[in-house]
């Protein structure tokens, strides 16, 4: 009996080796998919993954609100403040900002959709231009210190947000049921990954929402995204932005907020962020 519960318990963690070793490596960072009929070439943008990249020489330091608590510098392309990246002090990335301008949203009407009083957003003036923004850590900003991240050998050591003014830690085996904490389990599509919105779903309260999404593949996390209310965003030297449509979009979001009117209304932008490579080939079940 006791060599039959030895071996038992070799097969669990066999097993569970197996599941560990599914999920895909973070090992690229990318930004935009080109699901929404884009060619590749419009899309999947490469990021670098440290200051050395020679791909770094495009972007420009850019200082944070004042009372920005964690030790991280701020990259972006000049003038250009609508996706934006965070580096610890050894120039390892440690994060994404992605922004909306002010002026972009100012059509959005407050009893349709407060911008201004959602505290997911970090309001942002980034080359003088005012935005909403969301930002998504590489690594536990609470513990990391100016030595820089602790692990380095992936792109992300993970994800966390800030939401609700509390640091969430965005796991990294995707669950099997259909909630994720607070986030909704939503739907799958090619080149995009399967999608858990926060606090997405058919109860949910239009004017509050803030469309956060991690996305998974084959059990593990690959990547996660932003939407926002509004169409009429401008962009500078590169078009960082999507546009979902219709057809499309009812395959993304199967489970929707009643607010299709309102998405009418102003239209529905977004942008996905990929920590693995060749993002277009990922696959739904």
């Amino acid at each position: 009996m006791k060599s039959t519960g030895a071996v038992s318990k070799v097969l669990a963690v066999l097993c569970l080796l197996q599941v560990v070793t599914a999920w895909r490596k973070f090992n690229d960072l990318r930004i935009k998919t080109a699901a929404y009929g884009l060619k590749n070439s419009d899309a999947y943008f490469e990021i670098p993954t440290t200051s050395c990249s020679p791909l770094f020489r495009d972007f420009v330091k850019v200082e944070p609100e004042a009372d920005f608590p964690f030790p991280m510098d701020f990259y972006c392309h000049q003038n250009d403040p609508r996706v934006c990246f965070m580096y610890d002090k050894k120039g390892n990335v440690a994060g994404v900002q992605l922004s909306f301008l002010k002026e972009d949203v100012s059509n959005v009407k407050k009893e349709h959709y407060d911008y201004e009083s959602n505290i997911n957003y970090v309001k942002t003036n980034f080359f003088n231009k005012p935005a909403y923004s969301s930002r998504v850590y590489f690594t536990n900003p609470e513990k990391l210190t100016n030595a820089g991240r602790g692990n380095t050998d992936e792109t992300a050591e993970g994800l966390w947000a800030y939401l609700e003014g509390k640091l969430v830690e965005i796991q990294r085996k995707e669950p099997t049921g259909p909630k994720m904490g607070d986030f909704d389990r939503q739907g799958c599509y090619p080149a995009m990954g399967q999608h858990y919105f926060y606090k997405y779903n058919k109860d949910s309260d239009c004017s509050k929402l803030y469309a956060l999404f991690p996305l998974y593949e084959q059990g593990g996390l690959v990547g996660f995204g932003m939407g926002v209310l509004g169409s009429g965003f401008k962009n500078h030297l590169r078009d960082w932005y999507e546009k979902p449509n219709h057809e499309v979009g009812k395959f993304v979001v199967t489970n929707p907020p009643p607010c299709d009117h309102i998405a009418r209304t102003y239209g529905f932008t977004t942008v996905h962020v990929y920590l693995v490579d060749k993002p277009w080939d990922i696959t739904c079940p």
